[in-house]
């Protein structure tokens, strides 16, 4: 399950889907994306941090949804130890983009679900 749908509320209450994939999961179980900081994906979380996460994986039907917090990170450091090739896809410059950043997001609740029930 590696694409997954981030889901973040607008601030007119409305939802908004995005497709991701995740860089990197910490020891922490932390996800991190690299982002463009300007991009509609991220404006709304400094107004509201909380997001979910839904990956899913129909043919062994099985279903993972994440709430958490979102943060926008601006750490250089941090962006070099994460930087993949995968990465320049989206991000011609590298880590050269102006508006380059990472998004953490902190799990506060999973749930699974495989088959018909719920786990």
């Amino acid at each position: 399950m590696k694409t997954g749908i981030l889901i973040t509320k607008e601030g007119n209450g409305k939802l908004k889907e995005h497709t991701i994939v995740p860089t990197h999961v910490d020891n922490d179980g932390n996800l991190w994306f690299f982002t463009n900081e300007c991009s509609d994906k991220v404006n709304p979380i400094p107004v509201n941090g909380k997001v979910k996460i839904s990956y899913g994986n129909p043919k062994d039907n099985d279903y993972v949804v994440i709430h958490g917090n979102a943060i926008i990170v601006k750490d250089k450091k941090k962006m070099l130890e994460l930087w993949s090739a995968v990465g320049k896809v989206w991000f011609g410059n590298g880590l050269h983009e102006n508006e380059l950043a990472l998004l953490k997001i902190v799990p506060l609740k999973i749930e699974y679900t495989k088959e018909n029930g719920r786990h």
